[in-house]
């Protein structure tokens, strides 16, 4: 009967790990929109409680709503700045190299003053085999301008051209969150009865995860775009064109600590320098640097209160591993993973490493004993 039992359990273990396997190759294509599903669903959950325990409304109804409100806050918006990103790329390009060819900018770089000279020994200093002169350096700066807008543009083209795709992902997405909506509850009970962790364990690890996707999707998502439309505001008032392409990019940006916004006004601000406009150089670099402490430093602690306080280096590291090894999906991908690992370290330190050792030195213990009843065999020739 023993043996039987034990046949029954490995072919049940052998046949429980084939369905895992097949599951996984089942929601592989939607491994993207389950996460950004459960991000979104995190994210928005205060207002789904918000609608059942304050207003006392149906949670079907307050779901559906709650859907409706992310279809208006996150998919149309994305869709509008999508097409206008296309324009404003082409247009950028187009101005920076008509930049390259004006007077000024030969004058500062290849004329006889300190920024060119300095110019000239870092350009042969990387590039020793090509000669420091005008088309060189426009052949050069505009092989780089081109990649990147061109990388944008393809990316852009490939997202808006399958739009099918990107319609069904989508919609993927939104059932999920509904899903999560209208039965989270359920859902979450038949997860925890699955793992089989302690509850108190459990729930930590839930509570961490809801924590860091505060911190990283919702604060920095109202600081980013913060920052983002400030700047912009300030780049439109120094007349640097294509006001959106410079605030969607700042509002990204400003979800990686550190350098944030700086990324892109201090070149801005150097740019303005160069071309004799240093009133507007220093205003420009003024208002977006006091735009940055002040969100960095004011507004993020304040709107996060007592949540989850991470370090900063670390969030910094963890997105770029994350965009490194999931792309832009990193930037949430990232803080996340590293959040919850360091919540299973923290639980390990405490709880499980106690047990390991306890356990490790039973078994030593008992090791060390006289073995009772064991006779010593000898052999006589």
């Amino acid at each position: 009967m023993q043996i039987n039992n034990r046949i029954q359990y490995i072919f049940f273990i052998l046949m429980f790990l084939v369905m895992i396997f097949l599951m996984g190759l089942l929601i592989r294509p939607y491994i993207s929109p389950l996460i950004f599903g459960l991000i979104l669903a995190g994210s928005f959950y205060p207002l789904m409680e918000f609608g059942i325990r304050k207003l006392k409304w149906n949670r079907a109804l307050v779901a559906a709503l709650t859907c409706g409100a992310i279809v208006l806050l996150v998919f149309l918006p994305s869709i509008y700045i999508a097409v206008r990103l296309t324009q404003e790329i082409i247009a950028v390009y187009a101005k920076i190299q008509k930049a390259f060819d004006g007077a000024a900018l030969q004058e500062t770089f290849f004329g006889d003053g300190y920024i060119a000279a300095l110019s000239r020994r870092g350009f042969e200093f990387i590039f020793a085999d090509k000669e420091y002169n005008v088309k060189t350096v426009q052949t050069i700066l505009m092989s780089g301008v081109k990649s990147a807008g061109g990388y944008a543009l393809k990316t852009l083209n490939a997202w808006l051209s399958n739009t099918f795709a990107f319609l069904f992902q989508f919609a993927v997405m939104l059932l999920i969150i509904f899903a999560i909506f209208l039965e989270g509850p359920t859902l979450k009970k038949f997860i925890l009865d699955l793992s089989p962790l302690p509850d108190e364990d459990e729930e930590l690890i839930m509570a961490k995860f809801n924590e860091i996707n505060y911190v990283t999707l919702v604060t920095n998502a109202v600081g980013g775009v913060l920052q983002g439309g400030l700047a912009g505001v300030g780049f439109a008032f120094a007349g640097l064109g294509s006001p959106l392409l410079w605030t969607v990019l700042m509002t990204v940006l400003a979800f990686i600590p550190l350098l944030g916004i700086s990324v892109v006004y201090v070149p801005a601000s150097l740019y303005l320098a160069i071309t004799g406009e240093f009133l507007k150089a220093g205003l420009l670099f003024s208002f977006c640097t006091f735009v940055a402490l002040g969100a960095e430093y004011w507004f993020k602690p304040l709107f996060m209160g007592n949540r989850a306080q991470i370090n900063s280096l670390l969030v910094f590291f963890s997105i770029l591993g994350g965009m490194s090894a999931f792309g832009m999906a990193g930037i949430f991908y990232g803080p996340l993973i590293v959040a919850i690992f360091m919540t299973f370290v923290s639980l390990y330190q405490e709880k499980y490493a106690r047990l390991l050792k306890a356990r490790v030195r039973t078994r030593m213990h008992s090791g060390r004993r006289p073995r009772v009843g064991r006779r010593k065999t000898t052999f006589r020739g």
